[in-house]
């Protein structure tokens, strides 16, 4: 019997080399039981009686507008609804974090004409996020749509491209627009898929070129800031103490 305390890991697409990124390592190492969820793919959300488990939702090229579509994302968003709901450790990455934000009642959609952050860029602290994110650092990013912040909701981040970069709500939820899960080996697979061409064509992006060029650069530090992160979000097994991000 596993007695490793779980987290549950909300996946949008099969990836393997994804399964080796900067989350994955550092909870693994701190000694959690990672679980991955396939909703996209039938893997049933069904919340146990005790509540859902601490849990990361990750990105994916789904969209939130495209909930009619897509009707597993309306599963995650009652998961999401129980995480908030039972004090539950969540972190939302990209899309994840967008799902969090239309959770909490706030707008999420696409810039007109298309808008996009694919690449590195400087995400800044603001007054309320100085202690959580310490100093400007350069983050990967991959995304064309945005969200508003929730009403309730604490401003921790942004950058000079698109203002709403990380928020908190309550203790124990957090959502980042960028991708600190990124490694090298998840860059330069990123680079090789076709999805990359589209985005690093769409205005304000990056080239693949200047991409490969920073990664090496800039992941290192953004690995730093997220191991750290992470371990104050969720804690360590055998810890009393769950999540709290210090932004106080």
């Amino acid at each position: 019997m596993n007695t490793k305390p779980t987290i549950s890991v909300i996946r949008h697409h099969h990836n393997e080399t994804e399964l080796q990124d900067n989350a994955m390592m550092h909870l693994r190492n701190c000694g959690f039981n990672l679980v991955n969820r396939y909703p996209f793919d039938g893997d049933p959300l069904a919340i146990p009686d005790q509540g859902p488990t601490p849990t990361l939702v990750l990105g994916g090229g789904q969209n939130v507008t495209e909930m009619d579509k897509l009707p597993y994302l309306k599963q995650e968003l009652h998961w999401i609804e129980a995480c908030i709901e039972n004090d539950t450790p969540l972190l939302g990455i990209c899309l994840g974090a967008q799902l969090i934000a239309h959770t909490l009642g706030a707008r999420v959609g696409a810039r007109s004409p298309a808008q996009a952050e694919f690449g590195f860029y400087r995400v800044c602290p603001t007054d309320e996020g100085q202690n959580w994110l310490p100093e400007p650092l350069d983050f990967m990013e991959a995304h064309y749509q945005e969200f508003d912040l929730p009403a309730g909701a604490t401003r921790l981040a942004y950058s000079d491209q698109f203002p709403q970069q990380a928020f908190q709500y309550e203790a124990q939820v957090l959502a980042l627009q960028f991708h600190p899960e990124v490694n090298l080996e998840i860059h330069r697979d990123w680079m090789a898929d076709s999805w990359s061409e589209e985005m690093a064509s769409t205005h304000g992006a990056q080239s693949k070129a200047q991409q490969q060029q920073l990664a090496p650069q800039k992941l290192p530090a953004q690995q730093q800031w997220f191991n750290g992160f992470l371990s104050r979000l969720f804690g360590a097994p055998g810890t009393d103490q769950l999540a709290k991000a210090d932004i106080d």
